[in-house]
């Protein structure tokens, strides 16, 4: 079995003659080393750096504008025991796969097990469900390809006595139209764009209700559809950039309840255990759900009577912020003030003034790539060339970036992507990155202004 290998290239020139490396000591050289040499001895060139822990003060605050936001992602739990059968010890794996979302602004916690990872559908079909007076709206995920075939499918309806999702909004519409692509996208449009009369019509016109296999008469879907009270489409935000902190908050309540039952995956594997768990993290007041305590006064006056002083801040628990919309409104408006803070500070450090090809060096999650392995040596270790903002992220081509070959009988040949499974990227799909912006610097205008001292440290000449 070949196995590919990531190679980065350099430059065959160099010069012979090594210039002084060490900026810190250069003082000390030209004060007692200098009489020695005949003339100004030259330094290498010294390229800035910069501390993360800088950086990440101008993080902004992760909150949707609007309720019904929620994070999803997949979360597995495997474990082995052993099976005596025939007299013969066997080892059996059993599996348990969960769809973990997580509201963005109330970080209410939802956990549904599903069959396999093709599931998904199923397993938002019960959460909506379960969940009536819950809303929906935004779902941001990572590229699942169950996630992937919802996108612009799903659609949630509310009727008189229940809430049902609908997932394939577009076979749906194709048996109703046919051969009529223009009046496929015309009523896909609509639907999309909240229009009640076009769905009612839509399920008027189809034999189906609801996503059921099963037939139904016209007369039979009038009298369900007059139940209708108003639907919304489900938006998708997907996200797969592994370098991006696009899923910050879904991946940690998974570390979170992964700490909490402790190495035994076989706990975690338990869906009876799991929905204690959720209800234990739901009804526990959570550090980022905390409101200025408006009774905080000064300390004195309560010193003196005696009397207990109120605390500084009021902590919720996700539970008590999903059921309350006025609570989740202020955590919005709270938040705004925030982000408004860090957009100043971003906009003083020229985070948010970069221009189709500007020059910045490029801070990467080295554990994220076949690259994890190597020692780091600096922060901001790579250097690229600016495209666009996507998203309150980066969008840049890295200028020196890594090729990838495959191992043939001991020779490295370049990869060839396999027509089976799914498309591999190529070199140049891989040089270009989207990262968050806190994890950038600007250096200069464009290519043409980078200095030497640039070009040889980052073998670009």
């Amino acid at each position: 079995m070949s196995k590919n290998k990531s190679i980065r290239f350099y430059d065959k020139e160099y010069s012979s003659i090594l210039k002084y490396p060490f900026k810190s000591k250069y003082k000390y050289l030209e004060s007692n080393l200098q009489p020695f040499y005949e003339s100004t001895i030259k330094t290498e060139p010294f390229i800035p750096d910069f501390k993360l822990k800088s950086c990440k003060l101008l993080s902004k605050p992760n909150f949707s504008n609007e309720p019904g936001c929620w994070e999803a992602d997949l979360m597995f739990a495997s474990y082995y025991e052993r099976s005596v059968a025939q007299n013969a010890d066997q080892v059996l794996k059993t599996s348990q796969i969960y769809l973990v979302m997580i509201n963005v602004n109330t970080r209410y916690l939802i956990v549904e097990p599903m069959k396999d990872k093709s599931d998904v559908s199923n397993a938002l079909k019960r959460i909506i469900r379960n969940n009536p007076k819950f809303e929906f709206k935004t779902i941001k995920c990572d590229g699942e390809s169950g996630f992937i075939s919802l996108k612009d499918e799903c659609i949630v309806i509310k009727c008189k006595a229940h809430t049902i999702l609908q997932t394939n909004l577009s076979r749906l519409i194709m048996n109703v139209f046919h051969h009529n692509i223009e009046r496929q996208n015309q009523t896909r449009n609509r639907i999309l764009n909240h229009n009640i009369s076009t769905l009612q019509s839509l399920y008027n016109n189809s034999y189906k209700l609801f996503d059921n296999n099963i037939p139904h008469t016209n007369e039979h879907m009038m009298l369900k559809i007059k139940d209708l009270i108003d639907y919304y489409p489900i938006k998708f935000v997907i996200n797969s950039s592994p370098y991006t902190l696009a899923h910050k908050e879904v991946d940690a309540v998974i570390r979170t309840l992964r700490n909490a039952f402790g190495m035994n995956d076989r706990r975690i594997a338990d869906y009876e255990l799991m929905r204690q768990m959720v209800n234990f993290y739901n009804n526990t007041p959570h550090n980022s759900l905390r409101f200025r305590n408006y009774r905080y006064v000064d300390l004195d006056s309560y010193n003196k009577s005696g009397l207990i002083p109120p605390t500084k801040y009021v902590y919720y628990t996700p539970a008590q912020m999903q059921n309350d919309l006025d609570l989740e409104w202020r955590y919005i408006r709270m938040m705004k003030l925030k982000l408004r803070d860090i957009n100043n500070k971003q906009q003083s450090k020229s985070l948010l003034s970069y221009k189709y090809g500007n020059i910045i060096l490029v801070h990467l999650d080295r554990g994220k790539t076949q690259k994890k392995h190597e020692k780091r040596r600096r922060v901001f270790d790579e250097i690229a060339e600016f495209i666009r903002y996507q998203n309150g992220n980066v969008i840049c081509k890295l200028l020196n970036p890594y090729h990838t070959f495959t191992n043939d009988n001991g020779k490295l040949v370049p990869f060839q992507p396999s027509e089976k499974g799914r498309t591999a990227q190529t070199d140049a799909e891989k040089a270009v990155i989207e990262v968050p912006i806190i994890y950038t610097k600007r250096v200069c205008n464009s290519i043409d202004e980078l200095n030497d001292e640039y070009k040889r440290y980052f073998n670009l000449l």
